[in-house]
């Protein structure tokens, strides 16, 4: 996985506050003033005020470290969560670990947090980029107090200049998104993350019944409504949605790149060796594991229909 480095000049930007400052108890006063969808808390101060109201948080980035007085009798595990994910991450640096960390914690709906063996201080960066439009990120800074970032486009920019991520100018994304779930939304944060210009393709209700045997419990409109309602909460502007009717939709006359996951590989090496037959560039795969349930095993439809797992990978039975 690749390490993102912050440059001394970065340094410098991430100084200045991307938002508004606010100390002591005017933090939990200024996330009452506005119905935010989603909370972030990057670091262990604003963490624990945030718990310790009648707020709290979706999601929260620690590292187990603070300077301020008494909190550090508090450790980890007495933030709450009902999912957490760890990963490493030295000082001045985001390894791929730790975004994927965090894109993991943001494609949940439920109660989530990240623990940071190193620092966690730059994790707002990746939280900025995952986090739906009308979120806040809260986050300490060095003398000033805590800062309120919200999830604007502007600020998705600024962390995408920061993080300086190499972005396929069209990328091509497949699948059922039937019971659209967390598993979901982790594949479209990586689309996100990976595409300027995305398609998404979202198989027909024929295409669907075939493959499962029976009728889809959600149609063809519910389920490519879902899909376009996450990306526009999300902020993507250039994306188009095309009905499936089998594994190729416009992937032999369009695109940069492809995302699929360990099961679909074979999808993807049919589909270059088609473009090569018409004369054109192969596409670029990047294969990307599914979401994992708490359970370690990986976060499908298929469960959720059976009510083995719920929507954010949580055990029903």
């Amino acid at each position: 996985m690749p390490v993102y480095e912050v440059t001394e000049q970065d340094r410098e930007k991430l100084r200045e506050p991307r938002g508004e400052t606010v100390k002591g108890e005017e933090l939990i006063e200024k996330l009452r003033e506005k119905d935010y969808s989603r909370i972030i808390a990057v670091g262990d101060r604003v963490s624990h005020d945030i718990e310790e109201s009648d707020i709290d948080a979706d999601l929260k980035v620690i590292d187990g470290k603070t300077q301020r007085e008494g909190l550090e009798k508090r450790g980890k595990d007495d933030l709450t969560s009902e999912r957490t994910f760890n990963a490493e991450n030295p000082a001045g640096k985001i390894t791929g670990e730790a975004m994927e960390a965090v894109r993991k914690a943001s494609a949940l709906r439920c109660q989530t947090k990240v623990v940071i063996d190193g620092e966690e201080d730059l994790l707002g960066l990746p939280a900025v980029l995952f986090a739906p439009k009308d979120s806040v990120i809260a986050y300490g800074l060095w003398k000033k107090g805590a800062v309120l970032m919200e999830a604007s486009e502007q600020n998705k920019n600024f962390c995408r200049e920061i993080l300086d991520l190499e972005r396929s100018e069209h990328l091509i994304i497949g699948g059922s998104w039937d019971f659209f779930h967390s598993g979901h939304r982790y594949m479209l944060l990586s689309a996100i993350e990976r595409g300027k210009k995305i398609d998404i393709g979202v198989s027909s209700d024929e295409m669907l019944r075939e493959k499962l045997g029976t009728k889809p419990r959600h149609s063809f409109d519910e389920r490519r409504e879902n899909v376009e309602a996450f990306l526009k909460d999300h902020g993507l502007e250039e994306f188009r949605t095309i009905e499936l009717n089998g594994i190729y939709g416009n992937s032999l006359e369009e695109g940069e790149s492809l995302i699929i996951t360990p099961e679909t590989e074979e999808n993807g090496r049919k589909i270059n060796s088609k473009r090569k037959e018409l004369g054109r560039e192969k596409l670029e795969i990047h294969v990307l594991k599914k979401l994992e349930a708490e359970n370690g095993d990986i976060i499908s439809s298929t469960r959720i229909r059976k009510e083995e797992i719920d929507e954010n990978g949580l055990l029903q039975t």
